[in-house]
């Protein structure tokens, strides 16, 4: 009891859960932050306050600005297409048709491959002299020879990353969109029929605006999905050839492991979190106006 009354059974019960929280989450984040304004030496095991100029070196570093490009094109390539197939499939999978049921459980099976098994499996497909893709397209007489689907220089190795994430990605697009869909009142579109609204009309009118809550959740979860991609590039490509592949995730490794500026890493991470913070943000608002 405190002042004579009693502490609520329910905050009593659930504070294990909440300190576990804070120790494994909250208190890693609040610690980066704040070291994210110092620089440690690790080899003299000295710490110093520098403000903010961890982010003053990341934003005059030639390489940021170089991975913040090729992150927003694999974000926007990865959003795009897992955006619209996944619309698509999920449109068809609403429909009755035979095996329906067989097709939608097969529909979890990429999405539920960890990604680093994802990776694996897709870089012994794509392997420009064994790969299985090179093989069977040989096989049925489509190419011969070898497809090099790691090319270097340009965005082409980057998109056969970013395509990867797409096959992975839209499951998950099409499980919330058909959830959302077998929503839909069946009574709108039964009144739309009888005023004599064709298939686009029914769409556009009532299947998209059903949809708005869905499109946010997914938007969301694809854009933060490609911006915090580590395990495709590290089974994939490592960043390369050269620099082809770095995007900011593995720009964060590369400073915080391999030039041992963990500080720095930190920083860096920071940055990436306040950008999918304001893309959510720019969603919101874009699909609901203005928050209350």
């Amino acid at each position: 009891m405190r002042n004579g009354k009693r502490i609520p059974k329910g905050l009593v019960l659930s504070l294990p859960a909440i300190l576990t929280v804070f120790s494994v989450s909250t208190f890693p984040l609040l610690f980066s932050f704040v070291m994210s304004f110092y620089d440690m030496n690790v080899v003299a095991r000295r710490t110093t306050f520098v403000g903010l100029g961890n982010y003053v070196t990341i934003f005059s570093d030639p390489e940021f600005l170089r991975s913040f490009g090729l992150t927003a094109y694999y974000a926007a390539f990865t959003l795009g297409a897992a955006l619209m197939l996944g619309l698509g499939y999920a449109l068809l999978l609403n429909e009755r048709f035979l095996g329906r049921r067989i097709v939608m459980t097969l529909t979890i099976v990429p999405w539920s491959i960890p990604m680093v098994v994802t990776g694996a499996m897709w870089r012994w497909i794509l392997h420009p002299e064994y790969g299985a893709l090179d093989g069977l397209l040989n096989q049925l007489g489509l190419i011969s020879g070898h497809i090099n689907y790691f090319p270097v220089g340009g965005l082409g190795c980057l998109t056969t990353v970013a395509t990867v994430q797409v096959w992975r990605d839209t499951p998950l697009a099409c499980i919330l969109f058909l959830a959302a869909l077998q929503a839909v009142p069946k009574e709108l579109f039964d009144a739309s029929e009888v005023d004599g609204a064709n298939t686009f009309q029914r769409f556009r009118l009532i299947t998209l605006p059903w949809l708005r809550p869905a499109f946010l959740v997914v938007v969301i979860l694809l854009t933060v999905n490609a911006f915090i991609q580590y395990d495709l590039i590290y089974m994939l490509t490592q960043g390369g050839p050269g620099f082809d592949t770095t995007i900011m995730s593995w720009q964060i490794y590369t400073v915080s492991f391999r030039k041992f500026q963990y500080t720095v890493g930190m920083a860096f991470a920071w940055i990436l979190a306040a950008i999918t913070f304001v893309l959510s943000y720019v969603y919101v608002r874009s699909l609901y106006g203005k928050l209350e």
